[in-house]
């Protein structure tokens, strides 16, 4: 009779699905679950485990270091073997970071299975040769297929951090290429000065009585590909990154927007905010399927030491606006000018 080997694990996921997935697991003995990655490195100097699985998604940068903390600075006789969960296989310059300082297990999170295997027999060694250059991702080129209306929700971390300005720039945008586009903005009457617009683009301010109603004509229309929600400053967040309090009565449709713009600004006061997006769970689906984006303004060196200090989020600078929304366009399946015609129709009419 087999005799199944027992382990001890330590994880960093956070998500309480995939860690009761991995703590039930043959074979696995003891688990705990940690939500940092760098609090794993504090309870090493003073336990010891089997098995590390991190999910390098909750930071990038966190993650290398844990593998260099455990390769080179911890002092133990028997280090734990490291289990990298990773978006995908095609990472090279994360996962040759990993393999320098020893990771050899790297899984997909599709296929958590193998996580079970890597305990068993943990690999000799990985074969950098299977990343090739032509595979690996140097932009944000993946295009979708235009299928219904997609929304998007454009919002503040800070007051006058410029939602309004964004949401009408990607609008007429957009409406440009030839689609139909609603921009739609709550609670305030910013829109009705504006007299000169795309014909394909509507512009309506709802009154936050009648939003539900008018979201959903405006989701229900078919002749609309785009909806564009100026939500404002939706967040009232701390300069720790703690979510204080939000607006209640946007925070569902906010949520369920298929592609979120965060307008935020770069200086020491400000940046502490960014962990917002690293520590809510509400963030870690959309950062993952790559529906989140962030655009900072500030002076050059505050916002280089923004990108820098939180490299795991995608933040663009502000005044490089014209080519973010051309990375956001072939994002979101625009590529080319849509040559059909579409009569303009009027769902809302302004008294």
């Amino acid at each position: 009779m087999e005799v199944l080997n027992i382990f001890s694990v330590i994880m960093a996921i956070g998500n309480e699905e995939i860690e009761d997935t991995i703590s039930a697991m043959p074979g696995v003995g003891r688990a705990e679950n940690v939500e940092e990655i760098d609090l794993i490195e504090e309870i090493l100097q003073y336990d010891s485990y089997d098995f590390i699985v991190m999910n390098t998604l909750l930071s990038e940068r966190k993650a290398v270091r844990l593998a260099d903390y455990v390769e080179n600075i911890l002092d133990s006789p028997v280090k734990p073997k490291i289990i990298a969960l990773v978006k995908n296989l095609n990472d090279k310059k994360l996962i040759a970071q990993l393999v320098g300082f020893g990771v050899t297990a790297f899984v997909s999170f599709d296929e958590l299975g193998l996580i079970g295997r890597y305990m068993e027999n943990y690999p000799a060694s990985f074969d950098l040769g299977i990343l090739s250059e032509e595979h690996i991702k140097t932009d944000i080129t993946a295009t979708r297929v235009i299928n219904g209306t997609i929304s998007i929700g454009v919002f503040n971390l800070d007051s006058g951090a410029g939602a309004t300005t964004c949401s009408l720039k990607l609008a007429e945008d957009i409406a440009n290429c030839g689609y139909r586009v609603i921009c739609m903005e709550f609670g305030q009457e910013n829109f009705c000065s504006i007299k000169k617009k795309p014909k394909t683009l509507e512009l309506v301010s709802a009154d936050l009585k009648e939003k539900d109603t008018i979201l959903q004509l405006a989701f229900s229309d078919n002749s609309f590909q785009f909806i564009i929600l100026d939500f404002g400053k939706l967040f009232n967040v701390s300069t720790s990154g703690e979510l204080i309090s939000t607006k209640h009565e946007l925070i569902g449709d906010f949520l369920r927007c298929n592609y979120k713009l965060g307008m935020c600004y770069a200086s020491l006061w400000h940046n502490g905010k960014m962990d917002i997006f690293l520590k809510n769970d509400s963030f870690r689906g959309d950062l993952y399927n790559e529906q989140l984006f962030l655009l900072a303004s500030g002076d050059e060196k505050s916002e280089a030491e923004l990108i820098e200090d939180y490299h795991e989020l995608p933040i663009y600078r502000r005044n490089e606006m014209k080519e973010f929304t051309e990375i956001f366009k072939r994002r979101i399946g625009i590529s080319r000018i849509n040559k059909r015609k579409d009569k303009k129709i009027q769902l809302f009419r302004r008294k």
